[in-house]
């Protein structure tokens, strides 16, 4: 593998942790990783700025319409997360990304998206402790992984709420790039490992 392409998807009203968690974590593997190139793109809907739920705005890099290859895409959560969830249009880009993806991971409340789409059907998942429900009315015969961090069902992980975020970016970084990545990665976070 000579290039791993990590693109973490920004819409208005997502909760910033879950979106600059992993973008710090993949952006410093990108920072110390010399095979494979990691490169790390905020993705929108749309080139205007997204506004995060307390107001920090994000500067998208790409739209979907720029994207080829894919080997990890990243879905945060926050409030906005029901107004991609409103919208059939989002939600079959999304999709598609999804599909072309090797790997795709939420954060938080983006385990709804993953949920509306079939995604965790009969799977275990994470999510914010407050969104278990909505995920259950959303999934036919999901399994709450409650108390988890995170869960990995191979193509899709989830984890639970904002911070835990980071941990399943810090368990994908060594899962496709190796432990001694990672560890780095969190010596220079002063992270706690787990």
């Amino acid at each position: 593998m000579e290039n791993f392409d990590v693109y973490i998807l920004a819409f208005d009203d997502m909760e910033l942790l879950d979106f600059a968690g992993p973008y710090e974590v993949f952006s410093l593997a990108a920072q110390f990783s010399e095979k494979p190139v990691v490169k790390v793109k905020a993705i929108a809907f749309s080139m205007e700025p997204v506004r995060s739920i307390n107001g920090l705005k994000i500067l998208p890099e790409c739209t979907p319409a720029e994207i080829g290859n894919i080997d990890l895409f990243v879905i945060p959560g926050g409030t906005g997360s029901k107004k991609v969830l409103s919208n059939p249009q989002w939600m079959q880009v999304i999709q598609r990304i999804i599909e072309i993806s090797d790997c795709s991971m939420s954060v938080c409340s983006g385990a709804r998206i993953f949920a509306a789409l079939g995604h965790l059907d009969g799977k275990k998942y994470s999510t914010h402790h407050l969104v278990y429900d909505d995920v259950e009315a959303l999934a036919q015969g999901a399994i709450p992984g409650k108390g988890m961090r995170f869960c990995d069902e191979g193509k899709i992980m989830t984890s639970a709420g904002i911070a835990a975020g980071i941990d399943l970016s810090f368990y994908a970084v060594e899962k496709f790039l190796g432990r001694p990545l990672k560890e780095k990665i969190e010596a220079f976070m002063e992270y706690p490992a787990k």
